[in-house]
């Protein structure tokens, strides 16, 4: 049995599974957290690493960065780098060739970014929406949604806490990476992690 979704359905899987001792192999949800240390590279190629990290397919990877923790003496920078790089991008069909972020999978999906971004919005988190979207791809009427930045939000925003699978990552200042270790390490995904350093 081979099987990418969910985790809650990677669970009742793996039950169904081990009654006849099946084999599984199992691609569950995450929501992975990179974590931006002081002495991180912080030039234009390493942040467009950091950008296709997390936007890849328009956000559409299970190992895709859903979340950035940024040392807070480094976060102007990271904040100021994604903005330029976001900034440049067009969404639209993936056949046009000036396209360089693709439509969410379904109008479902599309609406849960959506809706993540607007609570945060609307909770007093700065949002900030990038790049253009092709005209043609709004009156063809694509599950399409420009790459966002969600600054400072609370740890406890869905933002943060559920994996979006789409073009919106929050961008959080720490001070103690061993706090925002413990707490990465604590919770109830980590499919992928990555930290960035020059070490």
């Amino acid at each position: 049995l081979v099987f990418t979704g969910s985790t809650a359905a990677g669970r009742t899987m793996m039950q169904l599974a081990s009654q006849n001792l099946t084999r599984v192999t199992l691609e569950l949800g995450g929501n992975d957290p990179a974590i931006v240390l002081e002495d991180a590279p912080l030039d234009r190629p390493t942040l467009e690493r950091l950008a296709r990290a997390t936007f890849l397919t328009t956000g559409q990877v299970c190992m895709a960065i859903k979340r950035i923790y940024v040392h807070r003496s480094r976060y102007d920078e990271v904040v100021t780098g994604l903005t330029e790089i976001l900034s440049a991008q067009r969404v639209g069909p993936g056949t046009a060739p000036t396209t360089t972020l693709g439509p969410l999978n379904s109008a479902r999906q599309r609406d849960f970014v959506s809706t993540l971004v607007g609570e945060a919005r609307a909770a007093g988190h700065e949002v900030r929406e990038l790049g253009t979207i092709d005209d043609e791809a709004l009156e063809g009427g694509g599950h399409y949604l420009r790459p966002a930045l969600v600054l400072d939000p609370a740890p406890s925003a869905r933002i943060v806490t559920e994996e979006q699978f789409g073009p919106a990552v929050p961008l959080l200042p720490y001070t103690d990476v061993d706090v925002v270790i413990d707490q990465v390490n604590s919770e109830w995904s980590g499919l992928g992690s990555s930290v960035w350093s020059t070490d």
